[in-house]
């Protein structure tokens, strides 16, 4: 576990933070491939197949799909709400790089 970088982050736009663009950016990133002509086809299996150990900077930070279960594999940040200047900040504090799911083993 590393430190954080300590960026304070209000606690109401947290809650759509979790997720935000991680689908949209790794559906870009391979029409991206396709266009360079790496990915071929992005239909069904074909877009699966070239996901497949792919990684980019997501708005989360590092992302990357297993090539082995195709899950996600990213940081994540370890945060606490504190009071700064009368109002409610999320400041992380730590990140667990690199967390795999922990069901896809």
């Amino acid at each position: 576990m590393s430190a954080g970088n300590h960026s304070a982050r209000r606690s109401e736009d947290a809650a759509g933070d979790a997720d935000s663009g991680l689908p949209e950016s790794g559906r870009l990133r391979a029409q991206d491939q396709k266009q360079k002509g790496e990915a071929g086809d992005t239909d069904g299996e074909n877009l699966v197949a070239a996901m497949k150990g792919l990684s980019w900077q997501s708005p989360r930070g590092p992302m990357t799909i297993d090539p082995a279960t195709r899950d996600v594999i990213q940081n994540v940040y370890i945060r606490r709400v504190e009071r700064i200047n009368g109002k409610l900040f999320n400041v992380e504090f730590a990140t667990i790089e690199n967390v795999k799911d922990p069901g896809a083993g």
